[in-house]
């Protein structure tokens, strides 16, 4: 995976923990959603060395409306 985007899934992971109150199995199945979103939305350049703009991973637009779906699905704590 390219690093960048691993960086930016981790990061994108804690905060909707913290937003959230995920559990460890929940953060899991979070993890593995963005990872086949992300290999979705950057295709051949998820695995590649081609430079990828941070600002491409910026505010969300790469995960935004798969992940709201999931979120919306999940029980309330």
């Amino acid at each position: 995976m390219h690093q960048i985007i691993e960086e930016e899934i981790l990061h994108v992971i804690q905060w909707l923990k913290s937003e959230h109150k995920l559990n460890e199995a929940e953060v899991d199945r979070l993890r593995n959603i963005l990872i086949k979103i992300a290999h979705n939305y950057f295709d051949d350049r998820f695995n590649s060395g081609e430079n990828i703009a941070k600002e491409e991973l910026d505010y969300g637009a790469w995960f935004q409306p798969n992940i709201d779906s999931y979120l919306s699905n999940l029980p309330h704590h």
